[in-house]
């Protein structure tokens, strides 16, 4: 009975020690710095920040853990695909001073179907603590919501998103980046949302 009950214990360390976690480091033209979990609960009204907010994978319900781990492995996808759009965009950012950091963070409204019905968006979005463009985080914001869905950011928000702010780094730019290299970037990026050939990208060859 004892080395039953050892062996159970055994494969229960070796269970847990083989679940797949988010991934983090650097990935593609990027850095994934870490995680965070926002737990909204009805009982407990308003915001879980600060003093709510989660930090590590293992303290994320079952749910928002799931949630968390599919957004992370989009986010990967993406990094490591050099033609994606994305990645281009980001490469981009990157060149003319922006940050290509991420940080991971899902929402869990999981026990909050309340509150859930003015859910955050799932999005990404840039924040810095010291309010510098060039430094800071690419929030990669994801929702769960009561039910189990998962919400997670789309490329179409985030190259969007990129491309607004690229007039913050414009006295950093090449003039290039303006140009014909500009073009063909957002030539390409059109082209895969759409399944088309961009004049734009044609007229850059």
């Amino acid at each position: 009975m004892k080395t039953f009950i050892i062996g159970l214990l055994l494969l229960s360390q070796a269970a847990h020690a083989q679940e797949e976690r988010p991934k983090t480091g650097t990935v593609g033209p990027s850095y994934i710095g870490g995680m965070e979990y926002w737990p909204f609960d009805d009982s407990i009204p308003g915001s879980p920040y600060p003093d709510r907010v989660l930090w590590n994978y293992e303290e994320g319900s079952d749910a928002a853990k799931k949630c968390m781990l599919e957004a992370n492995k989009k986010l990967v996808g993406w990094l490591k695909d050099e033609e994606h759009p994305v990645n281009k965009a980001l490469v981009h950012y990157k060149e003319i001073g922006g940050t290509a950091d991420f940080f991971m963070w899902t929402n869990d409204y999981t026990k909050a179907p309340q509150q859930a019905a003015h859910a955050r968006r799932n999005r990404v979005w840039w924040w810095s603590g010291n309010g510098d463009e060039t430094s800071g985080w690419l929030k990669f914001e994801s929702t769960v919501l009561p039910d189990g869905t998962c919400k997670t950011p789309e490329a179409e928000q985030i190259v969007s998103y990129l491309e607004n702010r690229y007039s913050l780094f414009a006295g950093n730019d090449p003039v290039e980046v303006y140009g014909s290299r500009r073009r063909s970037i957002f030539g390409r990026i059109a082209d895969f949302f759409t399944g088309g050939s961009s004049s734009s990208e044609s007229s850059t060859r």
